[in-house]
């Protein structure tokens, strides 16, 4: 790829991920969760949550953070394998997400001191971005593996709440960061959703780029404008951005 290529995509990439306009993160922060605020050490805990998706669904995105390793499942198939809570992890979960009723569990292990597990995942459709289901008292919780205990058919209703061990970036979890800071960002197109709300668009003095490359910001996202998810250039030289619902800009 030639250094003009390599530009373009830099700036689609920082375009999807800083300028969405929409509901704050702060509403829908995830809890660190586990089955109790005093855990033993060396424990495995088996966490379990059902979800409604409408039909439409274009895209399903998982993000994850923990201490110290978990293994997640959608509807009984293994997703992927997540550890440590400085950087979090990211999975594409669409192809396996069906209209109604869905099942994400995380078998999750820890090995001394405190212990937790904070997850998102975002459905988008065909009419708009959804609410986010994240980690919170909703959960059900066993420490006890049980057989088929990942399939949708599943219950857990028997099982006990989930305990919150804090809200996301409060002082009671302080021990755990920000992981989920856009700053920091992991992935440019499974993260966009963490700059939700925000008024303008991070300061190019908070994103590194390779030596020789320079970001300048030209312009934010405004109210109404959707999320920016792809751009060109016409034959005149002038730049063009495609949103996600209808219509350029």
């Amino acid at each position: 790829m030639n250094r003009s290529s390599w530009s373009v995509s830099l700036v689609a990439a920082l375009l999807v991920l800083f300028c969405h306009s929409g509901a704050s993160f702060a509403q829908t922060a995830p809890h660190w969760i586990w089955s109790s605020r005093t855990p033993v050490d060396g424990q495995a805990v088996y966490l379990h949550r059902t979800f409604v998706a409408e039909p439409g669904l274009i895209q399903a995105v998982l993000l994850g953070v923990c201490d110290d390793t978990m293994v997640i499942h959608v509807n009984g198939q293994r997703v992927t394998k997540m550890s440590g809570f400085q950087k979090p992890g990211s999975a594409d979960v669409t192809g396996l997400i069906r209209p109604g009723e869905n099942v994400l569990c995380v078998e999750a292990t820890h090995r001394t001191g405190p212990a937790g597990i904070c997850v998102m995942l975002q459905l988008a459709s065909d009419v708009g971005p959804t609410p986010v289901l994240v980690t919170d008292t909703r959960w059900r919780v066993s420490t006890k593996k049980v057989d088929g205990w990942t399939k949708a058919s599943f219950r857990a209703k028997a099982w006990p709440r989930a305990v919150s061990v804090g809200r996301y970036g409060s002082p009671e979890v302080k021990q755990w960061g920000n992981p989920f800071d856009a700053k920091q960002a992991f992935d440019a197109y499974n993260s966009w959703k963490l700059a939700k709300g925000a008024g303008q668009a991070t300061p190019t003095s908070d994103i590194r780029v390779p030596e020789g490359f320079k970001v300048e910001l030209l312009r934010s996202a405004q109210l109404g404008e959707d999320s920016w998810i792809g751009l060109a250039f016409d034959p005149k030289g002038r730049l063009t951005i495609a949103k996600e619902k209808r219509g350029l800009l």
